[in-house]
């Protein structure tokens, strides 16, 4: 471009001559202009694209969240009758197939959670393993090695009727049998009910866990609910267990 614009006037060039040079001078200005030009528009047009996209990749976002939200709470709903149970031992009973798991379970962890609540009148009777589990099994298979290490064994998945389920999960803490003797000698140190949650859901609880800002969090019916540090101890809701923690934590701030 640089040479394109030398137009330097020779000695004793005419008038015409200077003339001449001066009109491709401004000739040459002009076309490169015109250059300018088309490159000005197509910035101009990509600027306009780049924003266009970007808005609907917002709105793609947006409408992604929301539809993984509307996903995960039907999921959610799906488990509302379904609880997990943690470190119960695979027993010699189980493995040999004398007792079922639905039996064991039943006889050692829930009839005795069951006639607790009954005596607090949350539950109007303790009912027949029939009429309270619907499904009860272990999910995955038990690590190679584990009876060894001390690994823990497989949660095990309960399918229960709606009544009993509440029942169960307002009176575990004070009322879940102990291990024996020799199942905390092997390592299993206590037995934990807990919701069965979406795998999102789970993800979430975990990453709230750790972020300092909150005091306490649990789960109703599979929602989160959370109190933060400080003087307001109102209990929060977290709308989408997709949402930033910074979000979630914004919206608690502004609903107080």
């Amino acid at each position: 471009m640089a040479k394109d614009c030398d137009f330097t006037v020779p000695p004793n060039s005419s008038t015409d001559e200077k003339l001449d040079l001066a009109l491709a001078w401004l000739s040459t200005i002009a076309k490169q202009q015109a250059k300018i030009d088309v490159l000005e528009k197509k910035v101009n047009d990509l600027e306009i694209k780049v924003t266009n996209q970007d808005a609907s990749i917002k709105a793609l976002t947006k409408e992604n969240r929301a539809i993984k939200e509307a996903a995960n709470i039907r999921d959610q709903e799906a488990r509302n009758n379904t609880i997990r149970l943690f470190g119960l031992p695979i027993s010699q009973d189980e493995e040999t197939g004398n007792k079922t798991l639905s039996d064991i379970v039943y006889n050692r962890i829930l009839k005795p959670i069951l006639t607790a609540a009954r005596a607090k009148g949350d539950c109007p009777s303790v009912p027949h393993l029939a009429n309270l589990m619907e499904e009860c099994y272990r999910v995955g298979k038990p690590a190679a090695g584990s009876k060894a290490t001390g690994s823990p064994p497989p949660p095990i998945i309960i399918k229960l009727t709606q009544v009993h389920r509440l029942a169960i999960l307002k009176h575990k803490r004070l009322n879940m049998p102990s291990p024996t003797d020799a199942e905390k000698a092997a390592g299993h140190k206590k037995f934990v009910i807990v919701e069965d949650l979406t795998a999102a859901t789970h993800r979430k609880l975990k990453e709230l866990q750790g972020d300092q800002r909150i005091e306490k969090i649990w789960t109703v019916n599979g929602r989160l609910r959370f109190v933060l540090c400080g003087e307001d101890k109102s209990v929060k809701k977290v709308k989408s267990v997709f949402d930033p923690n910074e979000e979630i934590f914004q919206a608690a701030k502004s609903s107080k």
